[in-house]
C-alpha cells in the first residue's frame, strides 16, 4: 500500500490502460488530468469504507459514510466496536452491513499486522474473502 499521502506508483499505467479501453474515462481522465488518488495508507479504513459503499449510490454511500464517521471518530476497530447494530444503523447502514462492519472490527486484530505491501493480488484476495460482506 502506498504511504499515506503519496499517490500509488501504479497511478500514470493505471490512466493510459484506462483512457485506452474507456473512452468516456478517457474524457474524464483528460479533463481532471490535474487530480490524483492517494491513498490514506489505512487498509481497515479503505475496506469499512468499501462495505459501507457497496450496493449503494455514490451519492447515498457519501451520506451514510458522513454519519458514519461522525457517530465513530476515527475509524479505528476499537471505536467502531463501541457502538451496536441500532446506532449504525441510524447512520443508515442496514442491519446486513453493519453486522460485517462489526464482524471485520471483531477479527481485525489478526490480520493488522499482515505485511500488505509484499502480498500479491492473489493473497490479498485470500485473507480479505474470509471477512463477510466481502466478495470477488
Amino acid at each position: 500500500m502506498p504511504l499515506p499521502g503519496r499517490r500509488p506508483e501504479y497511478w500514470e499505467t493505471a490512466k493510459k490502460e484506462l483512457s485506452l479501453n474507456d473512452i468516456i474515462l478517457a474524457s474524464v481522465i483528460d479533463k481532471f488530468d490535474d487530480l490524483e488518488l492517494i491513498s490514506r495508507g489505512d487498509i481497515f479504513y479503505t475496506l469499512i469504507r468499501s462495505v459501507i459503499g457497496q450496493q449503494i449510490s455514490v451519492k447515498a454511500a457519501s451520506t451514510v459514510w458522513k454519519r458514519f464517521c461522525q457517530k465513530i471518530g476515527e475509524i479505528t476497530p476499537k471505536n467502531i466496536l463501541r457502538v451496536d447494530i441500532d446506532e449504525m444503523r441510524s447512520c443508515g447502514l442496514s442491519r446486513r452491513k453493519a453486522e460485517y462492519v462489526l464482524g471485520i472490527s471483531e477479527s481485525w486484530g489478526e490480520y493488522d499486522s499482515l505485511n500488505w505491501e509484499i502480498m500479491n493480488d492473489e493473497e490479498i484476495i485470500e485473507k480479505l474473502i474470509h471477512f463477510r460482506g466481502v466478495g470477488v
